[in-house]
């Protein structure tokens, strides 16, 4: 019978290969390794920053930590690596959890909706 932390690691790939998607992380400075995870709980807000007007959204990302499970992983995912899905390009904001089979991460994506016209403030538009 398999241990405990090999049965959780063979759920998680399990539950990734079911309900995942395939992306493409990118350690900071590291290569790229394709690998499938789920992204979950995403939100967007507008923020206000000096340069105009983003969109900003926030999402939890759910990947392993073993690179040669069958879903592929990242060992030790870090805050500033990069996470490229579908075709939108997100930013690791910080670890939220890891466990040693998993890790789950809170990613960020910003796009800019309006530019600041120098010397003018753009306040957002409240709904």
């Amino acid at each position: 019978m398999a241990d405990i932390p090999t049965m959780i690691a063979d759920d998680v790939v399990r539950f990734l290969q079911d309900f995942g998607a395939a992306m493409m992380y990118t350690p900071d400075g590291g290569e790229a390794v394709s690998l499938t995870g789920l992204k979950y709980g995403e939100s967007a807000t507008d923020e206000e920053q000096t340069d105009g007007v983003h969109k900003v959204q926030r999402a939890s990302l759910l990947i392993t930590r073993d690179a040669d499970s069958d879903v592929g992983g990242v060992a030790d995912p870090d805050t500033g690596d990069t996470v490229v899905i579908g075709e939108d390009t997100w930013t690791v904001e910080e670890t939220v959890k890891t466990w040693d089979a998993a890790a789950v991460l809170s990613i960020v994506r910003t796009t800019r909706r309006r530019v600041a016209a120098e010397g003018h403030h753009q306040p957002i538009a409240r709904r």
